[in-house]
């Protein structure tokens, strides 16, 4: 439809009243690798954000680091039984981890 050619999936994310600086897009497994790709690549000219691709099995736990300007957007492929492709794996078992608060990335 035209609306959905005028507006990306990064317009989505970052808002048109929010202070969003930078946006994550995190990527596990080949198929998602490309379906993230898609979503940087429909990065509106008029977006000032910053945006970049990271693999998920990079070190989860810097995702933490961000500010409140920054949003991450998660894009996982599965595999059998709804389990994480391996890329995946080891940030979905990170975030599900019984230590880790259901908040921990509230507000990021």
């Amino acid at each position: 439809s035209a609306r959905s050619s005028t507006h990306s999936f990064i317009a989505l994310l970052v808002g048109e009243t929010t202070m969003v600086s930078q946006v994550i897009v995190i990527h596990g497994g080949e198929l998602a690798k490309d379906v993230a790709e898609r979503i940087v690549e429909q990065k509106p000219a008029s977006c000032s954000a910053t945006v970049s691709l990271r693999c998920a099995s990079e070190r989860p736990k810097t995702l933490l680091d961000n500010g409140d300007d920054t949003t991450i957007c998660f894009v996982l492929q599965t595999i059998e039984n709804a389990a994480p492709a391996e890329e995946g794996g080891s940030c979905v078992r990170f975030f599900k981890r019984q230590t880790q608060t259901h908040t921990k990335l509230e507000g990021k």
